[in-house]
C-alpha cells in the first residue's frame, strides 16, 4: 500500500517569467513545505519516497515576475552500480500549462570546482511519466479497517475514496497519447516525471559530476519557454554497490504476459527489467521444456550485452528455481517423478544445482494448505527414489505453522506470522525458513494505498533480522482470475486489482509491473513489447540497494551499522506493536539520512 505521506519536497514557486532566488541546495529528500494559495504555476523537486498525489498543491500569488529563474541545486549521491531517483512535479496556476517536458544536459566531471567537459560520462538518465490511477475505495474486506495488507487497527493513512494513486511509470520515449507527454496540465492540476539516474559499475571515476534539469513549456504564443531550471550535482563514491544484496523471489506467469501483450519478446523484457531491479523471479516449471525455454534467464546469459542488457548484475543467473510453483506438479506419482528427474537433468546441463542460501532449487509442493499431506508425500517419494538427484531435491511449501515440526525442508511463512525465534529453531533441524508477502504492522505492505516506503522498509527488516529470502506471490496479476475474482480488467483504468471469495479487495495487489500493450483493452495500450515498472518496484530496488550499503558498512564498522539499522527498525515481525503507525520508520527522509551516513562510511 502506498500511503500518501506529506510531500517531502522543495517547492519552487515560479510565475510566468518570475523565479525565486533561494540558493539553498536540495539534499533529497528535504523537509515538507507548505503551499499557499495563488494563481502562478509552480515546479518542485520531490524524493523518490513521496507520493505526489498526497501533496496539497496550490499556487502562490504576489511574486515579482521579474525575478530570476530558480537555481537551487539538486544534490544526489550514489555508489558505482547504483540507481538513484527523484521526481519533478509541475502544477498549473490560473492558466493551463501546455507541452511541459523535463530535459537534461550532459554530465560533466567537476575538477577544482569547475566542470570539465568529457567525451562521454556514462551516467544513464531515464524519465518516466507518473500515471495516477483512479481509486474507488481503500483496500479492505469483510472486517472494517482490515485488509490483506494490514491488520485491523493498523490501517495507514491513504488517499480518500474517489481519489487517485500514483504507481505506473511509463518511459517518456514510448508514452502513448493517453499518457500525455509532453504534459498538458489543466488549471490547478499537477503532473510529475520520475527520473532514474544510474551510475555504471565501471568506466566512471569517483568524484562530483554536474548536470542541469530544465523544465520547458509552450506559451500561448507557441514559443517554447523555460518554466524552471535546476543545477544537478551527483557525487559518485569509490565503492561499487553489490548486486542483489538480499535474496528475493517474485512469481510471474509467462503465458499471462504473452496473452496480454501478444509477444514472447515481452517475457524476456520483463525478466531483464526485474533483474535490473535486483529481483529474482520464478515461473511455472513443470517440464524440462520449461527449463529450456527460459535457459538464458536461468543461466544469466539473458543479462549480457548479447541480449542488449545494460543493467546491473551482468551475467548473473537466477538465485532461485522453483519446480511446480504453487503445487502445479500435483501429487507425487511415477509420471510426476519422471518429470522432476527430467527437469533436474535439464538444470544440470545448464550448470544449475541446489546450493542452499545461494542458489535455491526446490520443489514447491503446495500453497497455503497446512493440512495437505502433499509436502510430506513428496518428501517421502523423493527420499525413496533410486535417482540421486531426486533424493537431494528439497521440498518446500507455504504454511505459517511452527516450521521446525513441518515435514518439508523449506517453509515459507506469511509475513504476519514470521518469527525469527521459530526460524532459528527450524534452522537447528536443518530447515530453511523464508517469508512471503507483507502485512502491517509486522512488515511493510505490497498494496499501493499504504506507506510509500513500505517495500524499502521490508528490505531493512530483512537485513535487520537476516531473513533468508522474501517471496512475493505475483507481479503480473492483470486478470483477477482467482476464486472470487472479477476476471480481466484494465489495470490503467483503476487501482483495484484483486478480489477473492472471502470478500477481500485490494489496490495494486499482485501487480508490480504494467503491460506495455493491452490486446484486450486497446484504449490503454502503449503498443510497446514489454512491461512498465511501478513506483513500488522502484521502492523495493531502493531498499535492496540500501542493503548493499549495509553489507559494505558491516565490513568496516559493524557496530555502527547495527545502530543505524535499529534506529530505523527498532522492532518488526512478531515483535511489532499494534496501531496505525508501525515501529519501523515510515519516513523517506529517515531512510535517506541513514543512506547518507552509510555512504560516508563506505565511500
Amino acid at each position: 500500500m502506498r500511503a500518501p505521506l506529506t510531500l517531502l519536497a522543495l517547492l519552487l514557486v515560479v510565475g510566468q517569467g518570475c523565479r525565486c532566488r533561494d540558493k539553498r541546495a536540495v539534499k533529497l529528500p528535504v523537509e515538507p513545505a507548505s503551499l499557499p494559495a495563488g494563481t502562478d504555476p509552480r515546479v518542485w523537486v520531490a524524493s523518490d519516497g513521496e507520493s505526489v498525489v498526497a501533496a496539497q498543491l496550490h499556487s502562490t500569488e504576489g511574486r515579482d515576475r521579474r525575478e530570476e529563474l530558480p537555481r537551487e541545486p539538486i544534490a544526489l549521491f550514489a555508489l558505482r552500480g547504483e540507481t538513484v531517483a527523484f521526481q519533478i512535479g509541475a502544477q498549473a496556476g490560473k492558466d493551463a500549462l501546455r507541452d511541459v517536458s523535463v530535459e537534461f544536459d550532459q554530465f560533466a566531471r567537476v575538477t577544482e570546482g569547475k566542470p570539465q567537459p568529457e567525451a562521454d560520462v556514462p551516467v544513464q538518465i531515464e524519465r518516466f511519466v507518473v500515471c495516477e490511477l483512479p481509486m474507488a475505495r481503500r483496500s479492505g474486506g469483510k472486517v472494517p479497517g482490515e485488509s490483506l495488507g494490514w491488520e485491523a487497527g493498523a490501517a495507514p493513512p491513504g488517499p480518500a475514496p474517489a481519489g487517485t494513486i500514483d504507481d505506473p511509470l511509463i518511459p517518456v520515449q514510448v508514452a502513448p497519447p493517453w499518457a500525455d507527454y509532453p504534459m498538458h496540465i489543466q488549471s490547478g492540476q499537477h503532473r510529475a516525471v520520475w527520473i532514474d539516474v544510474t551510475v555504471p559499475p565501471d568506466g566512471i571515476d569517483p568524484g562530483t559530476y554536474r548536470n542541469k534539469v530544465v523544465v520547458h513549456h509552450r506559451r500561448s504564443s507557441g514559443a517554447i519557454d523555460v518554466l524552471a531550471e535546476f543545477p544537478l550535482t551527483l557525487e559518485v563514491g569509490r565503492a561499487s554497490l553489490p548486486y542483489a544484496s538480499l535474496r528475493t523471489m517474485v512469481f510471474f506467469a509467462p503465458g499471462r504476459i504473452e496473452a496480454a501483450i501478444g509477444s514472447k519478446t515481452a517475457v524476456r523484457q520483463y525478466q531483464q527489467l526485474m533483474h535490473a531491479h535486483h529481483l529474482s523471479t520464478i515461473f511455472p516449471i513443470n517440464r524440462a521444456a520449461d527449463v529450456e525455454a527460459h535457459a538464458a534467464a536461468l543461466t544469466g546469459a539473458l543479462f549480457t550485452d548479447g541480449h542488449d542488457y545494460r543493467g546491473p548484475g551482468r551475467g548473473v543467473g537466477s538465485s532461485v528455481v522453483a519446480l511446480g510453483a504453487y503445487g502445479s506438479l500435483g501429487d507425487p506419482s511415477p509420471a510426476s517423478l519422471a518429470d522432476v528427474a527430467a527437469i533436474l537433468a535439464a538444470l544440470e546441463r545448464l550448470g544449475i544445482q541446489d546450493r542452499p542460501g545461494d542458489l535455491d532449487v526446490f520443489l514447491y509442493a503446495v500453497d497455503e494448505q497446512c493440512n495437505s499431506p502433499r509436502g510430506r508425500l513428496w518428501r517421502q517419494a523423493l527420499a525413496n527414489s533410486e535417482v540421486p538427484a531426486l533424493r537431494r531435491l528439497r521440498v518446500g511449501h507455504t504454511c505459517s505453522e511452527p516450521p521446525a515440526a513441518q515435514a518439508v525442508d523449506l517453509v515459507m511463512m506469511a509475513a504476519p506470522r514470521y518469527s525469527p525465534r521459530l526460524a532459528e529453531q527450524a534452522a537447528e533441524r536443518g530447515k530453511h525458513v523464508w517469508i512471503y508477502n507483507g502485512q502491517l504492522p509486522q512488515t511493510g505492505q505490497f498494496l499501493s494505498d499504504g506507506w510509500r516506503v513500505a517495500l524499502r522498509a521490508n528490505a531493512w527488516i530483512q537485513s535487520a533480522y537476516r531473513i533468508e529470502r522474501w517471496f512475493y506471490w505475483d507481479s503480473t496479476f492483470w486478470d483477477d482470475r482467482n476464486r472470487g475474482g472479477l476476471g480481466p480488467h484494465d489495470v490503467f483504468a483503476g487501482a483495484e486489482t484483486f478480489h477473492n471469495q472471502d470478500g477481500d479487495f485490494c489496490n495494486g495487489d499482485g501487480v508490480l509491473v504494467y503491460p506495455g500493450r493491452q490486446t484486450v483493452f486497446p484504449a490503454h495500450s502503449a503498443e510497446y513489447d514489454g512491461v512498465f515498472p511501478s513506483i513500488r518496484l522502484k521502492q523495493w530496488r531502493r531498499g535492496i540497494s540500501d542493503a548493499g550499503y549495509l553489507r559494505l558498512g558491516r565490513t568496516i564498522d559493524s557496530d555502527r551499522v547495527e545502530r543505524i539499522i535499529r534506529t530505523l527498525v527498532p522492532s518488526a515481525l512478531d515483535q511489532a506493536r499494534a496501531g496505525p503507525t508501525p515501529a519501523w520508520s515510515t519516513s523517506a527522509q529517515a531512510y535517506e539520512a541513514a543512506r547518507r551516513e552509510l555512504f560516508g562510511l563506505v565511500r
